[in-house]
């Protein structure tokens, strides 16, 4: 199911984000491709998880899934978006550089998408 996938998302980030910054770091630098897309999804997705639970109590379980599953399409649409910058600045900062600022963009657009919900 869909948002028990992007609810997972959400544990994950939230899990990586009680690391310290360094190491977080160092793990995005020893990570690979696709560990990198796993840590930017989670990292858009895990803003939803809050405002997800309070449209649970507002509205209904059915309701704030349905908002869950279009959101998270909408942020993964947004964060493709980024994939021209991000090949930028992997041939400009690097690898390493590029794939924690793809991953602070996507946290960025995960929370702007919430406070503009």
């Amino acid at each position: 199911m869909v948002s028990q996938s992007v609810l997972k998302s959400v544990q994950r980030y939230a899990k990586r984000r009680s690391q310290t910054k360094a190491s977080s770091q160092e793990n995005v630098s020893n990570s690979s491709s696709k560990e990198v897309m796993q840590q930017i999804s989670d990292a858009a997705l895990a803003p939803l998880g809050p405002e997800f639970e309070r449209r649970v109590t507002a509205q209904g379980k059915q309701k704030a899934v349905a908002w869950l599953v279009s959101a998270a399409k909408d942020l993964g649409h947004q964060a493709g978006r980024l994939m021209p910058e991000y090949q930028k600045k992997v041939k400009s900062d690097g690898e390493n550089s590029a794939n924690n600022w793809y991953i602070e963009q996507a946290g960025i657009i995960g929370r702007q998408y919430v406070a503009n919900k």
